[in-house]
């Protein structure tokens, strides 16, 4: 799954100010860490659902330099979320229209909209075709651990 990284800091009214390194354009907040993680988990997806909309680039995690002594936590995304974020990717970065990924699995545009769309639901298998057909194939690991 996909994590970004965020960075804490003291705000003014005694609440966490809250923002991603890789997406300059989140910003958020909460009262304490629990709810400042929560917060930066719905600002990285809102942020992200509107570049893909706006059909912009996503950065992935880690391409942010890191600040070494600021206090930072870490956003782990939903799995079918980070699904859609690695598709879209992979799709920017060979060239490949949505159109065309649809046109080479057969189905209607509709159906691939659904693999990229943050707010529609997708089924795994759908995803494991269209990164076949892209030329790439998914894995999986489980390990121990938060």
């Amino acid at each position: 799954m996909l994590a970004y990284r965020i960075v804490l800091e003291p705000d003014d009214n005694d609440t966490l100010l809250v923002t991603c390194p890789d997406l300059p354009g989140v910003v958020t907040y909460g009262a304490d860490e629990m709810e400042a993680v929560a917060q930066a988990r719905d600002a990285i997806e809102t942020w992200i659902a509107g570049l893909i909309d706006d059909d912009r680039d996503v950065p992935l995690p880690g391409q942010a330099p890191v600040t070494p002594d600021a206090r930072s936590a870490s956003v782990r995304l939903p799995l079918v979320t980070s699904l859609k974020v690695l598709l879209y990717a992979v799709l920017k970065e060979s060239g490949i229209s949505r159109a065309d990924l649809a046109g080479r699995l057969g189905w209607p545009p509709e159906a691939v909209e659904d693999l990229v769309a943050l707010d529609r639901e997708a089924r795994l298998d759908r995803f494991e075709a269209a990164f076949a057909a892209l030329n790439r194939r998914l894995s999986v690991a489980v390990s121990r651990g938060a």
